[in-house]
Protein backbone atom coordinates (compact mmCIF):
# COMPACT_ATOMS: atom_id res chain seq x y z
CA UNK A 1 0.00 0.00 0.00
CA UNK A 2 1.70 3.12 1.27
CA UNK A 3 4.64 3.96 2.94
CA UNK A 4 3.63 6.80 5.07
CA UNK A 5 7.21 8.05 5.78
CA UNK A 6 6.87 9.65 2.32
CA UNK A 7 3.81 11.25 3.02
CA UNK A 8 5.30 12.88 6.21
CA UNK A 9 8.16 13.98 4.53
CA UNK A 10 6.05 15.91 2.76
CA UNK A 11 4.10 17.42 4.92
CA UNK A 12 7.08 17.99 6.68
CA UNK A 13 9.20 19.95 4.24
CA UNK A 14 6.13 21.72 2.18
CA UNK A 15 3.51 21.36 5.01
CA UNK A 16 -0.42 20.51 3.89
CA UNK A 17 -0.95 22.66 0.93
CA UNK A 18 2.42 21.08 -0.49
CA UNK A 19 1.19 17.71 -0.01
CA UNK A 20 -2.26 18.69 -1.05
CA UNK A 21 -0.81 19.92 -4.26
CA UNK A 22 1.43 17.14 -4.71
CA UNK A 23 -1.36 14.42 -3.96
CA UNK A 24 -3.88 16.24 -6.47
CA UNK A 25 -1.00 15.80 -9.18
CA UNK A 26 -0.26 12.24 -8.66
CA UNK A 27 -4.28 11.26 -8.52
CA UNK A 28 -4.52 13.14 -11.94
CA UNK A 29 -1.25 11.31 -13.45
CA UNK A 30 -2.09 8.10 -11.83
CA UNK A 31 -5.75 7.99 -13.83
CA UNK A 32 -4.20 9.13 -17.26
CA UNK A 33 -1.51 6.32 -16.78
CA UNK A 34 -3.66 3.75 -15.89
CA UNK A 35 -6.23 4.52 -18.97
CA UNK A 36 -3.06 4.55 -21.29
CA UNK A 37 -1.57 1.44 -20.24
CA UNK A 38 -5.13 -0.07 -20.41
CA UNK A 39 -5.10 1.31 -23.75
CA UNK A 40 -1.69 0.13 -24.61
CA UNK A 41 -2.81 -3.43 -23.79
CA UNK A 42 -5.51 -3.74 -25.70
CA UNK A 43 -3.52 -2.23 -29.18
CA UNK A 44 -1.12 -5.00 -27.79
CA UNK A 45 1.46 -2.17 -27.59
CA UNK A 46 4.13 -3.20 -25.73
CA UNK A 47 6.72 -0.06 -25.94
CA UNK A 48 3.93 1.85 -24.87
CA UNK A 49 2.56 -0.34 -21.57
CA UNK A 50 6.47 -0.33 -20.59
CA UNK A 51 6.90 3.71 -21.16
CA UNK A 52 3.91 3.89 -19.14
CA UNK A 53 3.87 1.11 -16.14
CA UNK A 54 8.19 2.99 -16.04
CA UNK A 55 6.16 6.61 -15.55
CA UNK A 56 3.67 5.39 -12.94
CA UNK A 57 6.42 3.38 -11.25
CA UNK A 58 8.41 6.61 -11.37
CA UNK A 59 5.49 9.02 -9.47
CA UNK A 60 4.17 6.20 -7.15
CA UNK A 61 7.39 5.67 -5.65
CA UNK A 62 8.30 9.29 -5.23
CA UNK A 63 5.15 9.39 -3.22
CA UNK A 64 5.76 6.15 -0.90
CA UNK A 65 3.11 3.90 -3.33
CA UNK A 66 5.59 1.47 -3.38
CA UNK A 67 3.56 -1.59 -4.08
CA UNK A 68 2.06 0.20 -7.08
CA UNK A 69 6.29 0.42 -8.10
CA UNK A 70 6.83 -3.25 -7.90
CA UNK A 71 3.90 -4.46 -10.08
CA UNK A 72 4.40 -1.73 -13.03
CA UNK A 73 7.80 -2.91 -12.84
CA UNK A 74 7.35 -7.07 -13.27
CA UNK A 75 4.99 -5.24 -15.69
CA UNK A 76 8.12 -3.53 -17.75
CA UNK A 77 9.32 -6.99 -17.47
CA UNK A 78 6.66 -8.64 -19.05
CA UNK A 79 6.37 -6.21 -21.79
CA UNK A 80 9.83 -6.07 -22.63
CA UNK A 81 9.39 -9.72 -23.04
CA UNK A 82 5.81 -9.55 -25.01
CA UNK A 83 4.23 -11.76 -22.92
CA UNK A 84 0.99 -9.26 -22.77
CA UNK A 85 -1.20 -12.20 -21.20
CA UNK A 86 0.88 -11.90 -18.00
CA UNK A 87 1.01 -8.16 -18.13
CA UNK A 88 -2.75 -7.76 -18.24
CA UNK A 89 -3.13 -10.03 -15.34
CA UNK A 90 -0.83 -7.84 -13.37
CA UNK A 91 -2.37 -4.90 -14.86
CA UNK A 92 -5.97 -5.81 -12.45
CA UNK A 93 -3.94 -6.18 -9.55
CA UNK A 94 -2.72 -2.66 -10.25
CA UNK A 95 -5.65 -0.85 -10.82
CA UNK A 96 -6.90 -2.61 -6.91
CA UNK A 97 -3.81 -0.99 -5.26
CA UNK A 98 -4.53 1.86 -7.17
CA UNK A 99 -7.66 2.35 -5.98
CA UNK A 100 -6.18 1.00 -2.38
CA UNK A 101 -3.65 4.20 -2.76
CA UNK A 102 -6.31 6.55 -3.55
CA UNK A 103 -8.22 5.85 -0.14
CA UNK A 104 -4.96 5.89 1.40
CA UNK A 105 -3.96 9.30 0.26
CA UNK A 106 -6.99 11.13 1.12
CA UNK A 107 -6.89 9.58 4.44
CA UNK A 108 -3.36 11.48 4.86
CA UNK A 109 -5.08 14.86 2.98
CA UNK A 110 -7.77 14.78 6.13
CA UNK A 111 -4.84 14.88 9.00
Amino acid sequence: MLDHKFIEKIREYGGKKALAEIVDLYFADQVQLLEHIREALAASDTARLRDRAHALKGCSINLGAVEIGSLCEKIERLSAAGELREAAALVDQLEFEASAVRHELQLELSK
